[in-house]
């Protein structure tokens, strides 16, 4: 080994400081056994071709910065890939609570089939959000049922033969102050919109 490339390979080994310490050895070590059984002549000779050591240390660090970002972008990426976007699950949510009244039929198909295409849910979440959105039909049932009857009763009572006597066709707990079916609209509501209240949150937690 000459004295030129002795100097050569401080040089680049110095200047390659700041790489990866195996790259740099890997480096340094291949240019040695490279030269290692030339003649001085045919050492400097490729050594030329080589180039200047900053230029080499300069290239070296270029590509493994290039190398450590290209390995960072997916792993930033990832969640984004595995997931859903921002917006996904509340228009799901929507198009399954609102979307039947806004397009009927098609609104409520169409949040179906984003429930099930969502990557931000596991079964689990689209088989109950499946039911929720199976009992809207029944709040709304639960919600103009009694009122309903009431008023065709009322109108049964105008249309009738005039007596003040009660209309058996009032169910006895509409006329209840606190009737049974209130109760029960009140508990399967609130159960509906804490339902979707979780799967919100659960779609938010797996992204």
């Amino acid at each position: 080994m000459t004295t030129t490339v002795d100097a050569y390979l401080a040089e680049l080994e110095q200047l390659l400081a700041a790489a990866d310490p195996v790259l740099r050895q890997e480096l340094v070590d291949g240019i040695r056994e490279e030269l290692a059984g030339v003649s001085p002549d045919a050492a400097d000779a490729r050594l030329r071709e080589l180039g200047d050591p900053a230029r080499v240390a300069v290239g070296l660090l270029s590509e493994t910065q290039g190398a450590a970002r290209a390995a960072a972008a997916p792993a930033r990426q990832e969640p984004t890939q595995d997931g859903d976007a921002a917006w996904y699950p509340i228009v799901t949510l929507l198009l399954l609570t609102i979307g039947g009244i806004v397009v009927p039929v098609i609104g409520w198909l169409a949040g179906l089939i984003m429930l099930w295409a969502a990557r931000g849910w596991r079964i689990l979440h689209k088989v109950a959000g499946t039911a929720l959105a199976l009992t809207g039909p029944l709040l709304v049932f639960l919600g103009l049922f009694p009122w309903s009857v009431a008023e065709t009763s009322t109108v049964t009572q105008i249309s009738g033969s005039g007596s003040s006597s009660p209309n058996p066709l009032i169910p006895p707990v509409v006329e209840a102050p606190f009737p049974v079916w209130l109760v029960v609209f009140v508990v399967v509501f609130a159960a509906w919109v804490a339902g979707w209240i979780w799967l919100l949150i659960a779609h938010r937690t797996r992204r």
